[in-house]
């Protein structure tokens, strides 16, 4: 029983500083709108991959960058350029100025790869709503999104507390085999290890 206590309190402490992670990386860096600016900023998020362009979130802008050179999290870019009404920067000046090293750079990194092998197997279309479900990975076409849109079903691209319950179970379910308490602490360790993998999406935390 102690033990058991012990577990959950662990449980209950590493979902904490998740949580408290998640909230500090999502204050945003405020960025003025309907006028040029210069500015430093760090890829804190998973860029997004359209047919043209990556989507990379500045603070609370958007930025908007050939699909070469690739950008990932924890990399600084010097950006210059005119950010609109709706915080929209095209046609920037964009250089890379440095990377930020830390776990949210490693976790993207082991993403990317994962992602890397999904699309050597698969089809892009089926590869990215592969990547989107499990990964948390957009990189669906424009034309594939709205085709999403139009048939209600874009909210399957999106990673949900599903998969969590997916991932326990698998774990839970070898109680019978391992013990109820092994089978327990593999579940939780893999819980965490996939709530890590995917950055600690609301969705995921939530579940």
């Amino acid at each position: 029983m102690p033990r058991t206590l012990l577990l959950y309190g662990l449980c209950v402490v590493i979902l904490g500083f998740a949580v408290a992670w998640r909230i500090a990386s999502d204050q945003p860096q405020k960025i003025p709108k309907n006028q040029e600016v210069t500015l430093a900023a760090t890829i804190k998020t998973q860029p997004r991959i359209s047919e043209r362009a990556q989507i990379i979130q500045i603070g609370n802008a958007r930025l908007f960058v050939p699909l070469y050179p690739k950008y990932v999290v924890g990399d600084r870019l010097k950006v210059e350029g005119y950010v609109d009404e709706k915080g929209r920067i095209f046609n920037a000046e964009v250089e890379k100025i440095g990377e930020e090293l830390g776990l949210g750079r490693l976790v993207a990194g082991l993403r990317n790869k994962i992602s890397a092998n999904i699309n050597q197997f698969l089809p892009s279309r089926e590869a990215s709503l592969v990547g989107g479900m499990v990964l948390g990975i957009d990189s669906i076409s424009q034309e594939f999104r709205e085709g999403l849109i139009k048939t209600g079903t874009i909210h399957v691209v999106v990673v949900s507390g599903q998969n969590l319950s997916i991932v326990a179970g698998l774990f839970l379910a070898m109680a019978k085999f391992i013990g109820r308490r092994l089978s327990l602490a593999l579940a939780t360790l893999a819980v965490f290890l996939y709530a890590l993998l995917t950055g600690f999406e609301p969705p995921v935390i939530r579940a």
